[in-house]
């Protein structure tokens, strides 16, 4: 098989030679060459054969991005060794925009170095053509190339920065940013998918590595990279009428597919090229396009003239699914085929197919499989010849192009739990372990009496009480989340009412994790079906996928597949945001049980949902032995009654269905596993008839809310939870502005978004006038078809409109924030929020998240009014949802705004109230302790640690400059609780700051020391001194149960009271950090003794806090 692809590969010319004999024939003249009846991936053929033919470079400009992914699929399968370049832009840019130079420079680099000694294709859709492009001598004079020992001097990095446009900023977290510390340069040119992080030594270059922008961690070492230094706001980027054409070689041959199709695309848009040099852009493209020599491809036929060719491509004929109808269908052609070139789509399919022809005694001989994709089927009965497409053959979704078109290669952006890296703003609310929530007022420098410098933080609390905690005890203070962003009471300072409520909760959350782990023991204790590994068909359906999987999946699918091949009942919960690969997980299990006999049920929330899932199930398992079914009001009675008849006698493998999946006329021959969708959404009685359930079959949940890192950890052991945080690597970020109710801008936003065939959402939350507002839209674009939608329409007539949506029967959707779950359009790009000040911002994040599907550039604008004043805190939340448009990135607030209802949601809503009285961080400090507890496992008490030595303990200013990074790096070095755990703080500062210096890594010694002090029940460390004699005074909460400790690793200790333990120093110990460096080599010899258990890092300490570690003031 492997032999035969390879000859196939070389052999498109000589399939296609008298064609091209024919063609080369023909005098060009002022006539173009025209080849037709042309189908499937016969257009891919003709493109080949001509750049070999005729050594020349190709442009082919087809209609939209539909047939140009059709072409990218074909071109890798038949000729994968031949430059092919996909531009990108199947969407209209605003007059006077530019592209997106980082989906748009490895094109524009390709399409430069084309020739006839070098050819290659490059596709282009009609719209591409009238992007604005920056001009060709201006980008190519700002190229920067970066490489190690190269000199290209720091300060004139920083100027060429800042006279590109680009913004100054302490941590660069969007496009058009740099910042500088010390020798570091970080950067973030618009070309790039990722931020760069320079090393300087001197003025030359040390190294070049890519960073992850949420994490602000190197990912990767390069070697060498070169990128245009522009910014989109700089004056040598304003539109010139520069475009693709400027950019293409001399001796590019222009081909068009469907010329007259293309032609009308690009009418189609002239009224967004009305101005200026959009308008000349547009006029030298259709005279471009209109030149001779040029080839025109079309699936009509062309007429019997001078240099027009017909190739007469049929479509395979109509048959039945599955691998025996195939076989039938290939016995048919090979009586007009002499060869016959099957691309199956894998191996799987390619070695079933193989059988089925045998098992038919189907000869063989002429017969190739291959085990790739095709777009299409080309017959070509006149050739004795046919390219046969796997998918169509069998009745599959049809395949899709495994590249990025138009966009570089990037590595993996790794997710960082978001509450491990939210930075303390002044006026944010704190909780701290000790005394309850508080404000933050920030940082202040202060002097011991013994003249050590340290930095302290400010917090406020209730009756204008001002305590200055320790940087060393950072780790002591959280930032408050709550509930929906509400502001909390602060506590009293030194009250006994938060020690109160902390206790209030912690019963609370044990009674919950008593429960868990009832049902956790339950679920050990109980056998279940323990499904076969997978077999060949297993494999076959899940690389058949036509995506490539996020590294997210690929966990996920490995831990639901261990899950379902174990006795032990399967109650997985899997988060992730809609489009992230969940469904496609659930299939796959689905696929798993049906294979081994069992039926599935998924059971979703909405008749719509019902719809679209039968939709993805049916076509994802077309070709496979598997009958899906559903089961809502949409369904009559008789097809109701049929699936039922189905369910019980095993007909029906999988079924999907709302509530009515529920009821007592629907059962099941032999149910394994149960697909729950949105739980949360059902009501009580649905919910219990659910938890009867788990005892019998597999059950995995889907949910599209985020679950935090931290709950997720406390939860290990209890509850399996996966979450996909990974976005597809498709997917663009979203276009966001705000914008006045602008009739113009409405207009022309929703007829652009027609013109490349899509679909727009307008959101009004108010259902008493949302009617006017639809009628507003329709008089305002009266081309467009419109419905309404929201929650208080009759029974039934909510899911009409919907469907009519989905089903793209309707152009605009007005609607409420009904659309913030569930329904997946990828066809909807384009995205209006109402009177947007309204609106929170995680909600403004989860409702443009319904646009930007697949590989679509979206927008969002986010309206509000004109004559009203906009309060500071939602011009703040909206400028916020407007520069942050990255994907998984810039969203601490919102995320963690739904990461608290992803908690909500898992542990009941009585506990989000729980949530709210002490915040999420303590919350989950306390679910942790309970669960280790009711575990039997060992629950490290730790007390709070202060130690007082002459020393000063700050950050060097020339190190970490800006006051939000200060507290942070001394949150993370706070936390150190372990000498291994300090090696990975210090790798990230090195990575992000340079070499800790020497006072840095005194602080990283002294949060051991107090971390382990902690864990001795030491709450203060001290010199005290008499006469000439200095000691070690430690204050205990018991100083017998201490010393007992302390003793046998250094008999000098002494008890001077119940709460003092002491330890004279040694000559020599003159200077506090030798003193430290003492303490830490004792307390590392009791560890390697086993006399002081160490915490793995990551792992939460239970702590008794004491009020040694703060100083109140009264302000």
């Amino acid at each position: 098989m492997l032999k035969a692809e390879r000859q196939f590969h070389s052999a498109p010319a000589g399939l296609l030679g008298p064609v091209l004999e024919k063609l080369c024939q023909q005098d060009w003249g002022k006539s173009p060459a025209e080849i037709g009846s042309l189908g499937g991936a016969g257009f891919a053929l003709s493109a080949i054969a001509l750049t070999r033919a005729l050594k020349r470079p190709l442009v082919i400009v087809v209609p939209g991005a539909q047939a140009q992914e059709a072409l990218v699929l074909d071109l890798q399968t038949f000729a994968p060794d031949l430059r092919t370049c996909a531009v990108p832009g199947e969407d209209v840019s605003e007059p006077g925009m530019l592209a997106a130079l980082g989906a748009w420079m490895p094109a524009l680099s390709a399409m430069r170095t084309m020739d006839g000694a070098s050819p290659g294709i490059v596709l282009v859709t009609a719209a591409s053509l009238l992007v604005p492009l920056p001009n060709p001598r201006i980008l190519g004079a700002s190229v920067m190339t970066l490489r190690k020992g190269a000199q290209v001097g720091l300060d004139a990095l920083i100027k060429k920065c800042a006279d590109a446009g680009y913004e100054r900023v302490s941590d660069v977290e969007q496009r058009g940013q740099f910042a500088r510390r010390g020798g570091i340069v970080d950067i973030w040119p618009h070309a790039l998918e990722n931020p760069l992080r320079i090393d300087f030594f001197g003025d030359d270059v040390e190294s070049v590595r890519s960073i992850d922008p949420a994490s602000q961690q190197s990912i990767a070492t390069l070697q060498e990279i070169s990128f245009p230094l522009l910014a989109p706001k700089a004056d040598v980027m304003e539109d010139d009428g520069s475009g693709v054409l400027h950019y293409l070689p001399q001796t590019v041959l222009p081909v068009t597919v469907e010329r007259r199709e293309t032609l009308t695309r690009l009418e189609g848009l002239r009224p967004f090229q009305s101005r200026g040099n959009a308008q000349l852009r547009m006029e030298g493209m259709l005279a471009w396009l209109g030149e001779t020599p040029r080839v025109d491809l079309s699936s009509m036929p062309v007429l019997d003239r001078k240099g027009a060719v017909n190739i007469r491509c049929t479509s395979l004929p109509e048959h039945e699914r599955g691998a025996d109808a195939a076989a039938e269908t290939i016995a048919q052609l090979r009586k007009d085929c002499r060869s016959l070139h099957i691309f199956a789509g894998s191996e799987g399919e390619a070695k079933r197919l193989k059988e089925a022809l045998a098992a038919h005694n189907v000869a063989l001989d002429g017969v190739a499989l291959y085990p790739h994709d095709i777009s299409g089927s080309a017959i070509m009965p006149e050739l004795k010849t046919g390219v046969v497409s796997g998918a169509e053959l069998l009745g599959k979704a049809k395949p899709r192009a495994g590249i990025r078109i138009g966009q570089p290669d990037v590595l993996t952006v790794h997710h960082r739990a978001i509450e491990d890296f939210i930075q303390l703003d002044t006026g944010d609310y704190v909780v701290h372990a000790a005394h309850g929530i508080g404000k933050y007022l920030g940082t202040e420098e202060l002097r011991t009496p013994d003249g050590a410098r340290g930095e302290y933080l400010r917090l406020l609390f209730d009756g204008g009480t001002e305590i200055h905690v320790p940087v060393v005890n950072a780790d002591q203070v959280q930032k408050y989340i709550g509930s929906r962003g509400a502001a909390p009471k602060l506590s009293q300072y030194n009250s006994r009412a938060w020690g109160e409520r902390k206790g209030r909760v912690q019963q609370a959350v044990i009674q919950l994790a008593t429960e868990m782990l009832r049902l956790a023991a339950i679920r050990e204790s109980e056998t279940g079906f323990a499904y076969p590994p997978g077999d060949e068909l297993e494999h076959d359906f899940v690389e058949s996928f036509p995506y490539r999987d996020t590294p997210d999946q690929e966990k996920a699918w490995e831990q639901i597949k261990k899950d379902m091949e174990s006795p032990r009942p399967v109650d997985r919960l899997l988060c992730g945001d809609v489009g992230f690969g969940k469904t496609e997980l659930a299939m796959r299990a689905a696929f798993k049980a049906t294979a081994a006999g069992k039926q599935v049920a998924v059971l979703v929330p909405t008749t719509v949902l019902c719809q679209q899932h039968w939709l993805s199930f049916s076509s994802r398992m077309a070709g496979y032995p598997v009958r899906v079914e559903s089961l809502s009001r949409f369904r009559s009675a008789v097809e109701q009654n049929r699936v039922l008849a189905g369910l019980k006698d095993g007909s029906v493998d999988v079924v999907i269905g709302t509530h009515r999946l529920l009821s007592k006329d629907v059962t099941f021959k032999d149910l394994g596993l149960l697909v729950i969708d949105e739980e949360q959404r059902f009501g009580v009685e649905a919910k219990e008839k659910l938890k009867s359930m788990r005892a019998t079959v597999d059950v995995l949940t889907l949910t599209a809310t985020p679950i935090p890192r931290t709950l997720h950890m406390a939860l290990l052991g209890i509850r399996d939870i996966t979450s996909l945080t990974t976005p597809p690597e498709d997917r663009h970020p979203v276009h966001t502005q705000v914008t006045g109710f602008d009739e113009h801008l409405i207009r022309e936003a929703v007829l652009r978004e027609l013109a490349r065939d899509g679909q727009v959402y307008f959101v009004h939350n108010r259902v008493y006038d949302i009617q006017e507002v639809a009628d507003r839209i329709k008089r305002i674009v009266p081309e467009a078809r419109i419905v309404c939608g929201h929650g208080q329409m009759a029974d039934g007539e909510l899911e009409e409109v919907m469907l009519a949506f989905i089903n793209h029967e309707a152009d605009v959707l007005v609607c409420t924030t009904i659309i913030e779950s569930g329904i997946d359009v990828q066809s909807a790009n384009t995205m209006f929020i109402d009177n947007a000040q309204n609106y929170g911002l995680a909600d403004l994040h989860q409702l443009r998240g319904r646009v930007g599907r697949y590989r679509h550039h979206a927008h969002c604008y986010l309206i509000v009014p004109h004559d009203a004043r906009v309060a500071e805190d939602a011009q703040k939340r909206l400028q916020a949802i407007v520069t942050n448009t990255r994907l998984g990135s810039g969203f601490s607030i919102a995320m963690h705004d739904l990461e608290i209802r992803g908690a909500g949601n898992i542990l009941g809503a009585e506990q989000s109230g729980h949530i709210a009285t002490v915040g999420y961080d303590m919350y989950c400090q306390l679910l942790q302790r309970a669960v280790a507890q009711l575990k039997g496992g060992e629950v490290i008490s730790e007390v709070e640690t202060t130690v007082e030595l002459d020393l000063d303990l700050l950050l060097p200013r020339n190190y970490v400059a800006e006051a939000r990074q200060r507290v942070q790096v001394y949150r993370l070095i706070a936390r150190c609780s372990t000498p291994e755990g300090a090696d990975g703080v210090r790798e990230h500062l090195k990575d992000r700051f340079g070499k800790p210096p020497k006072v840095v890594e005194r602080l990283f010694m002294l949060a051991v020391v107090r971390r382990r002090l902690g864990r001795l029940g030491v709450t203060s460390l001290t010199i005290g001194s008499h006469g000439e004699s200095k000691f070690f005074r430690m204050r205990t909460l018991s100083a017998k149960a201490t010393l007992a400790r302390l003793a046998p690793a250094q008999p000098d200790f002494r008890m001077i009271d119940d709460e003092t333990v002491v330890l004279p120093l040694k000559r020599g110990l003159d200077h506090a950090e030798d003193q430290l460096r003492y303490i830490s080599n004792l307390l590392q010899s009791m560890v390697s003794r086993g006399m002081l258990r160490e915490v793995p890092q990551g792992q939460q300490d239970t702590r008794k806090s004491t009020n040694a570690a703060t100083q109140p003031t009264v302000s």
